[in-house]
């Protein structure tokens, strides 16, 4: 029997819990008369599940076999930015966080193939452009949607947040900051990994909090209650591994080991015996046909090899394999 997962609830602090509550409709508890109880546990106290890995420092970086954007594909503007779209919009021209990223580590990647320095330069514009969007939330640089994102019947206001692209924004950071040497990209990094150590908020940037005493680092954080995306997840997590090669922190370690142990929780959840896999876990939510998606299979099934890789552990191998036997396309 499946296990069903409790309403995200831990480390919320209490105003965030009440605005989740409301937008799930459910009924707003009591206002405490403690004020003590209004303020969120501090980022010291935070704990969560982990399983003790020793991380893999002589693995292939994440996305070196498979890179995550088309460069031939994306189109670039005269100063070599990739050039994204709002959805359903006659061509309003909007910054999208994951787009620079995605595009940013395809193009560094390229250039370490081939050693051509074009490629450089698009990294780096990308990464450029990152910092010249960030908002700061203490030491925290975050790296906003600023458009409303419509899925199913809810609807995220702008400004809205997501551990995918904090993540893929720290991979693009750490690895210019190991290829280059340049003192701006470690300091990118440094303070994208300040982002996941804040808890929730109702009113600043979020991505990271606790759920059944399990790591989560949301996908689509804002107004609407967390969708508990598992490719986001785990792009968060390479995001988290490349930032860790880097400064051999053991608290980034930790980070990591929590995160692909709440991978490792939540795939009874996300597996559809003989079918698509689910694209998120959020209670009565996610588990109908409307969050089964080829592509998302697919990429389910690379990232939980590229985890096992990571940390050792051929369960996410196996759970990999799982997937890909419940479903392929057609030949």
């Amino acid at each position: 029997m499946t296990r069903k997962r409790r309403a995200p609830r831990a480390l919320l602090g209490t105003s965030f819990a009440l605005a989740l509550l409301v937008l799930a409709g459910c009924s707003a508890v009591p206002t405490p008369t403690d004020t003590a109880a209004l303020t969120p546990p501090s980022v010291e106290e935070w704990s969560w599940a982990t399983t003790g890995w020793s991380l893999n420092t002589e693995a292939d970086a994440p996305y070196m076999d498979r890179p995550p954007a088309n460069l031939t594909s994306r189109d670039l503007d005269d100063t070599g930015l990739a050039i994204y779209y709002e959805r359903n919009s006659d061509k309003v021209r909007a910054d999208h966080p994951v787009v620079y990223a995605q595009y940013g580590i395809s193009a560094l990647i390229e250039y370490e193939r081939t050693g051509q320095k074009q490629w450089l330069e698009r990294a780096a514009r990308q990464a450029e452009q990152l910092v010249t969007m960030h908002t700061e939330r203490g030491d925290g640089w975050w790296y906003p949607y600023s458009f409303d994102w419509t899925y199913d019947d809810r609807t995220l206001t702008a400004p809205w947040w997501s551990g995918m692209a904090q993540g893929q924004a720290l991979s693009l950071f750490s690895r210019l900051a190991q290829v280059t040497g340049d003192e701006q990209w470690a300091t990118a990094a440094d303070h994208t990994w300040a982002s996941f150590r804040q808890e929730p908020s109702a009113s600043e940037p979020w991505s990271t909090f606790i759920d059944d005493e399990h790591l989560w680092f949301e996908e689509y954080a804002g107004d609407q209650p967390p969708l508990m995306v598992l490719n986001g997840q785990i792009f968060a997590i390479f995001g988290l591994y490349d930032y860790w090669r880097l400064t051999q922190d053991p608290e980034v370690a930790r980070y990591v080991d929590g995160g692909a142990t709440t991978v490792l929780s939540i795939m009874p959840e996300i597996r559809n015996a003989g079918d698509i896999s689910y694209y998120c876990v959020q209670v009565d939510f996610c588990a109908r046909a409307r969050w089964q998606d080829q592509k998302y299979h697919a990429i389910h099934s690379w990232q939980l090899n590229t985890l096992a890789k990571l940390t050792g552990d051929p369960q996410f191998s196996e759970w990999a394999d799982q997937l890909e036997s419940d479903w392929q396309p057609a030949a």
